[in-house]
C-alpha cells in the first residue's frame, strides 16, 4: 500500500506529541532531582573604593533563586534580595572578612558562603596650584573718640584658591606717630588698638592701617599681597571750663557757678554735670548734683577763718554718628566763702524739744493753771554764746499790749523756759496770751519767734440733785419737789455767783389715767403737785419727774427722782340694819363713803 505525505503527516503528529510529554515530565523529573540539594553559591570576594559606587552580583548553580540576602557588608552598602545586587557606595575603608551571601530555592533550601569584601580609602586627589591670595581689611568703627577701641579685621582675606593658610601683618599707615600697640599683635587676622589722643589745635585726626597677607603656597606669581587702605576718623575729646574759680563770696550768700566746654565739634551739643563737696546742695536739685549749665547755691555758715569749697564739672558731648557721648575730664573750681557775723535763730514753743510736735506754736490750757512753761531754744551760726529775752505782746506782729490785754507775770524773762500762771477768767470765753521770743549773740538780735497760749473758761456743767417730799404719798396729798440741793462747780467760795442755775421739772412718760397739775418756775428750785387719784383697784401708782438744771454757758445735768402714790382707804358708814360684814365698797345695809369726801 502506498502512503501519501498526508497520511505520513498524520502519523508524525501523534508520536511528536507523544515525545514531546515524555521529554517533559522527564526535564521535570531531573529538575526536581537537581532541587533536592541547597544552591551552591559561585560568586566570590570583591573589592571596591570609598566615595565610589560599587555594584556586586550574587550568582548560584540554580535557578531560579527566590531570595537573595547579604550580611557584613561594608558601610554604605545594600543587597537587593531580589535580583541579588549588592550597590551602593562605601563610606568606610577595610576588610570586611565575614560577608555571608546566601540564596535561596523554590524548595525553601537556603545555600550560604562567606566572602571577604575589601573597601580601599579613597584617593588623595593633587591640589590645584595656589595662585596670589586675596587681602581684605575692615575698620570699626569707622569714627570714634579718643580713647575709645577700634578692631582691625583681615578675616575676609583668602588664599587663591580658598581653604589655606595666611600670614597676617598690620602695617600703620597714619598718623607717623605715635605708633600704635595693636592687641595681641600685629600678626593676627583680627586686632584692637586704643584710638589716639588727637594733638593740639586739631580737632580730628584719620588713622590708617593696611593689610599685608602671605600665603607660602604659592608656586607662582606674588605670595604677597596688600590690602587697600581703611581709616577711622578719630575725635578730640571736649574739655570743660568751670568758673569763676578762687572766687570769694560772703557766707550765706547765692552763688552762681558757670561751666562751659572748650575744643567743641562742629554741630556737637552738650550736657553739663556738677558735682558739689560733702554738705553743699545745689539749688535746682538740693543735692550735691546738677545738670544746669549755671548752677546756683548758698554758701554755708562758716567760722571766722572761712572756708574754701571745690566743685568739679563733666562736659559731655554728644556728637551724631559717633556711637556714644564723650565726657571730658573734669574740670574743678575752688570757690572761698568768707565769714559775716550771722545773727542767731530763736525758736519758741509751747512744748519741749523732746515732744514730736516740737515746734508748737500754739497750745491750749485751762484757768487757772499753775505752772505753765514757755519753752525757747535758738543757736547762732557762728558759735557765740546766745541769751534769751521773753516779751508779752498783743499778738504774733510784735504789737505792743494793749489797756484791756490780759497780763501775766513770768518768772524770768531771759530764762530759756519761764513759767507762769494762767488767769481765772470771768466773763470771757478764752483769752489769747502771746510771747515773743530773741536771742542775742553779743552782736545782733535775733528775729523774732511767737507762741500763743490760749487760757480757756473751763466751765464744768452743774450736778442736779433731785428730792422729793414725802418720799410716798396718798392721793390728793401735797407733793413738793426740790432741787435746791443742785450745784454748779463754778461757784467757788470766792465766786459764788458765777453761773445762775435754772431749774426745769418734767414728768417722765405721763399717764393721762393720772392727771394732775405740776407748778414750777425756772428760777425756782421747787416744784408742787396734788397727788392724783388712785383707783382702789390699782392701788398704787408710781410717778418719775426729771430735773434739769443749766448754768446757761452750756452746761446741763438731768436726774430723775420718783414718788409711789396710793389710794387713800376710808373707812366705811355703818348702818344698824343688819347683822354682818361686807367687803369694803360693796352695799350690806349701808355704803362706803368715797375717797375724799366726807359727810
Amino acid at each position: 500500500m502506498k502512503t501519501t505525505s498526508k497520511v505520513t503527516k498524520n502519523i508524525q503528529r501523534p508520536w511528536r506529541i507523544t515525545a514531546f510529554a515524555i521529554g517533559s515530565a522527564l526535564a521535570m523529573a531531573l529538575a526536581t532531582t537537581a532541587s533536592a540539594a541547597p544552591p551552591n553559591i559561585n560568586s566570590g570576594n570583591a573589592s571596591g573604593t570609598v566615595g565610589v559606587p560599587f555594584s556586586y552580583q550574587i550568582t548560584a548553580n540554580q535557578s531560579p533563586i527566590t531570595l537573595w540576602g547579604a550580611t557584613g557588608l561594608p558601610p554604605g552598602l545594600t543587597v537587593n534580595t531580589t535580583t541579588g545586587v549588592i550597590s551602593g557606595t562605601p563610606t568606610t575603608a577595610g576588610t570586611y572578612n565575614n560577608v555571608v551571601l546566601s540564596a535561596r530555592n523554590t524548595s525553601n533550601q537556603t545555600g550560604t558562603k562567606t566572602v571577604t569584601f575589601t573597601i580601599n580609602p579613597a584617593p588623595t586627589p593633587t591640589p590645584p596650584p595656589h595662585t596670589a591670595p586675596t587681602s581684605i581689611a575692615t575698620i570699626s568703627p569707622p569714627a570714634v573718640w579718643e580713647g575709645d577701641t577700634v578692631t582691625l579685621d583681615g578675616t575676609q582675606s583668602h588664599t587663591n584658591p580658598s581653604g589655606g593658610a595666611l600670614d597676617y601683618q598690620w602695617q600703620q599707615q597714619a598718623p607717623a606717630s605715635p605708633v600704635l600697640s595693636l592687641s595681641p599683635d600685629n600678626k593676627t587676622d583680627i586686632v584692637t588698638f586704643t584710638a589716639p589722643t588727637v594733638p593740639l589745635p586739631a580737632l580730628t585726626q584719620a588713622v590708617t592701617f593696611k593689610l599685608k597677607v602671605t600665603d607660602n603656597l604659592v608656586s607662582g606669581g606674588d605670595k604677597n599681597v596688600m590690602s587697600n587702605a581703611v581709616t577711622t576718623t578719630v575725635y578730640a575729646s571736649p574739655g570743660a571750663d568751670a568758673e569763676p574759680k578762687d572766687a570769694h563770696v560772703n557766707e550765706a550768700t547765692l552763688v552762681q557757678l558757670n561751666g562751659s566746654a572748650t575744643r567743641v565739634q562742629p554741630n556737637a551739643t552738650f550736657s553739663y554735670t556738677w558735682t558739689a563737696p560733702a554738705g553743699i546742695t545745689f539749688s535746682d536739685t538740693n543735692t550735691q548734683n546738677s545738670n544746669a549749665q549755671n548752677p546756683t547755691f548758698t554758701a554755708p555758715l562758716v567760722g571766722v577763718a572761712g572756708s574754701t569749697l571745690t566743685f568739679s564739672l563733666v562736659v559731655t558731648e554728644h556728637l551724631a554718628g559717633l556711637a556714644h557721648d564723650k565726657d571730658s575730664a573734669p574740670d574743678s573750681v575752688t570757690i572761698n566763702v568768707d565769714n559775716v557775723n550771722a545773727p542767731p535763730t530763736a525758736q519758741a514753743s509751747a512744748v519741749d524739744e523732746n515732744d514730736p510736735a516740737y515746734p508748737k506754736d500754739m497750745a491750749e490750757v485751762p484757768e487757772n493753771t499753775d505752772p505753765v512753761t514757755l519753752y525757747g531754744s535758738g543757736s547762732d551760726p557762728d558759735g557765740d554764746a546766745i541769751s534769751f529775752t521773753w516779751t508779752q505782746v498783743h499778738d504774733t506782729t510784735g504789737a505792743a499790749l494793749l489797756p484791756d490785754d490780759t497780763v501775766v507775770f513770768l518768772s524770768d524773762n531771759t530764762s530759756a523756759s519761764p513759767i507762769f500762771t494762767s488767769p481765772n477768767l470771768t466773763t470771757q470765753d478764752h483769752v489769747d496770751l502771746v510771747f515773743q521770743l530773741t536771742t542775742y549773740d553779743g552782736h545782733v538780735n535775733s528775729g523774732p519767734s511767737y507762741v500763743t497760749i490760749r487760757v480757756n473758761n473751763t466751765n464744768n456743767p452743774p450736778v442736779a440733785v433731785p428730792a422729793v417730799s414725802p418720799l410716798s404719798a396718798l392721793e390728793l396729798d401735797l407733793v413738793t419737789l426740790d432741787g435746791s440741793g443742785s450745784y454748779d462747780p463754778n461757784n467757788t467760795p470766792g465766786d459764788p455767783n458765777h453761773d445762775t442755775l435754772t431749774y426745769t421739772w418734767t414728768q417722765s412718760n405721763p399717764d393721762p389715767n393720772y392727771p394732775f397739775t405740776l407748778n414750777t418756775n425756772p428760777a425756782d428750785p421747787i416744784a408742787t403737785f396734788i397727788a392724783p387719784t388712785v383707783s382702789n383697784a390699782q392701788g398704787s401708782v408710781t410717778l418719775t419727774f426729771n430735773l434739769t438744771v443749766d448754768d446757761g454757758n452750756g452746761g446741763t445735768d438731768t436726774k430723775p427722782v420718783s414718788i409711789t402714790v396710793s389710794h387713800r382707804n376710808l373707812p366705811p358708814v355703818a348702818i344698824a340694819s343688819a347683822t354682818g360684814t361686807v367687803p369694803e365698797g360693796e352695799t350690806a345695809g349701808g355704803r362706803d363713803r368715797p375717797a375724799g369726801r366726807i359727810n
